[in-house]
């Protein structure tokens, strides 16, 4: 371990200067828009915003994951055949996922914002997935800075986007401004990918393509995209239940309650970009128990990072609305217990799902996260349809507590089963 702790570091350090830059594009902005604009509108900008980071994750296809688990441990493999099939598939993909999100999107009459603003975010989440792409290849090479630029780039953006939203048609602005801001962030993770990483010619990714090879990639992707598709799904399908079945403003309340939830976790998706690294190392050394026990420890100290958050919130609750969104928004203050548990699962989650990737259990947790969103939808049809936000907020509460301890028996079970089997092996060696 001790021979991971400079990379480990080194990864939190970038990592965490990385997210306080997603810190102001995720958050921050909103608490901005959240005292600019009445309750239902924000509703609607945060769940515009929710749709491009799934379409976002479907589009990315489970490469992120594969990159990152790939070219950690051996970095040669980067070349122009290596992303060539890659931006196919995810090609076909944004055809496919456009095509399901404007078809929603007309059954909707468009939120009565007409056609070109859904376009935009669609293209939004074309660029998105793209940087992320790309992301995963700077985190791979140890790049975390050029990440960090990258980002810089858009909060700026981002941020004045924000400020011109306050007019009459702010919500149409911001929109727009948002698009923008990711296709800036793009052409910057392009440039530093081929200045500080490696040079590859468009031309050779295009002659690089071909139907077997594609073939062959997508049946590498799809157990990773599978996982990651539905897994964005089931950490969102909630929010849909609301916006179908619960009134504007109540979307908006529950718009509140996600972002708030979305910056008391913000310090876990710093451990998922620092960790998956060493994660992959780990798992892919030849001493398991050793790891197994490594992994281990970095389990109960994201744990404990989540219990101490889950206090904080419980202890500040009114103030951190305040702070996030704004007077407006205190009637969720009765639901501290219900946030800080969603709050804590988010924590509980974090080092299993990223073992159950890096070593090879992608069908445990495809399983279970199908499981689990099954179970979640079952019951939120049977909670939420003709009652109030609160029943709803409850309701969900209840099935992804549930979910949750379900994933990190699993984990422990699992990881139980390999230390019981690496046993056994080296009884037999011996």
């Amino acid at each position: 371990m001790k021979r991971f702790l400079p990379f480990l570091k080194n990864n939190v350090l970038f990592s965490g200067i990385s997210y306080g830059f997603r810190l102001v594009i995720n958050i921050v902005v909103f608490a901005v828009l959240a005292r600019y604009f009445p309750v239902d509108t924000f509703g609607l900008i945060a769940f515009f915003v929710m749709i491009i980071t799934v379409m976002s994750t479907v589009i990315d296809f489970g490469h992120r994951l594969i990159i990152v688990k790939e070219l950690s441990v051996d970095r040669s493999l980067l070349n122009e055949a290596y992303v060539a099939n890659k931006l196919a598939l995810k090609f076909g993909v944004v055809l496919l996922a456009s095509t399901i999100f404007l078809g929603y999107a007309a059954l909707k009459d468009f939120w009565g914002y007409g056609l070109i603003p859904m376009i935009s975010l669609i293209f939004s989440a074309v660029a998105l997935t793209m940087s992320n792409f790309i992301f995963a290849v700077f985190q791979s090479f140890g790049r975390y800075q050029d990440e960090t630029t990258s980002l810089a780039v858009m909060a700026v953006l981002l941020v004045s986007a924000t400020i011109l939203s306050r007019n009459p048609q702010g919500d149409v602005w911001f929109v727009f401004g948002y698009a923008i801001a990711t296709a800036a962030m793009l052409g910057c993770a392009v440039y530093l990918l081929q200045r500080n990483v490696r040079l590859l010619s468009l031309k050779k990714i295009l002659e690089c393509i071909s139907l077997p090879s594609l073939r062959s990639e997508f049946l590498l992707a799809l157990p990773f995209a599978s996982i990651i598709a539905i897994e964005a799904f089931a950490m969102n399908y909630d929010t849909f239940f609301v916006e179908n079945y619960c009134t504007a403003e109540e979307l908006g309340l529950y718009g509140g309650v996600k972002k708030i939830i979305a910056g008391l976790t913000i310090l876990a998706i710093i451990t998922v970009s620092a960790v998956m690294p060493v994660i992959s190392r780990l798992t892919a050394s030849e001493d398991t128990r050793r790891s197994i026990l490594q992994v281990l420890k970095v389990f109960f100290g994201v744990l404990v990072l989540g219990m101490i958050i889950f206090g904080t919130y419980f202890a500040f609750n009114r103030q951190i609305i305040l702070l996030l969104l704004g007077p407006k928004f205190l009637e969720i203050a009765e639901w501290d217990a219900y946030i800080a548990l969603l709050t804590l699962i988010i924590y509980a989650k974090v080092i299993p799902g990223i073992y159950f990737i890096t070593a090879s259990f992608e069908k445990t947790r495809l399983g279970l996260v199908i499981l689990t969103l099954l179970l979640g939808i079952s019951y939120l049809f049977t909670k939420v349809p003709g009652h109030s936000i609160k029943t709803a907020m409850r309701a969900v509460t209840e099935v992804k507590v549930f979910a949750a301890s379900i994933y990190v028996l699993v984990f422990l079970l699992t990881l139980t089963l390999v230390w019981i089997k690496s046993g056994r092996a080296e009884k037999t060696l011996g």
